[in-house]
C-alpha cells in the first residue's frame, strides 16, 4: 500500500515539474514573442524587462488606441502579433552567466521567415528579454 501511494507520489511530482516551463534564455525569449501570438499579458510582463516593456507598449500604441491598450492589452499583443504564425528557438549564445542572446526563427502567415536575435539578461525574478532604447 505505501508503495503505491509512494508512485502515485512520485508521479503527480514528476508531472507537475516536468509540465512547468524551465528558466532559460531560450524560454524568455521564446514565451515573450509568442505572447503576442496568443495575447498572453502574463507572459509579456514575466519575461520582459521594464525597458522591453516600455518600449513594446510604445510600439503598441501605434496600433492600438490607448483606451483598448489600458483596457484590453491581451488583444493589443493579437493584433501587434497577428501575422505571426510561429516561434522556434534556433540558437543561444551565452555571453556570460547573466546575459545571452536567442536567435529566434519568425514564421509569418505569408510565408516569410525571419531570424532576430533577441537580448536577454538574468534577474532576481529569471531570464527576462531586455530590449534597451
Amino acid at each position: 500500500m505505501k508503495k503505491g501511494i509512494l508512485f502515485i507520489i512520485f508521479i503527480t511530482l514528476f508531472t507537475l515539474t516536468g509540465c512547468s516551463k524551465k528558466d532559460s534564455p531560450e524560454t524568455a525569449a521564446k514565451e515573450f514573442i509568442s505572447s503576442f501570438m496568443t495575447g498572453d499579458v502574463e507572459s509579456f510582463n514575466k519575461y520582459a524587462t521594464d525597458s522591453t516593456k516600455g518600449i513594446f507598449v510604445l510600439a503598441m500604441s501605434m496600433k492600438c488606441n490607448q483606451d483598448k491598450l489600458q483596457n484590453n492589452m491581451a488583444e493589443c499583443l493579437k493584433e501587434v502579433g497577428s501575422n505571426l504564425k510561429s516561434v522556434e528557438v534556433k540558437n543561444v549564445k551565452q555571453i556570460n552567466e547573466n546575459e545571452a542572446v536567442v536567435t529566434l526563427k519568425e514564421t509569418y502567415a505569408n510565408g516569410k521567415i525571419s531570424h532576430e536575435n533577441i537580448p536577454v539578461i538574468k534577474t532576481k525574478d529569471g531570464w527576462k528579454v531586455n530590449i534597451k532604447k
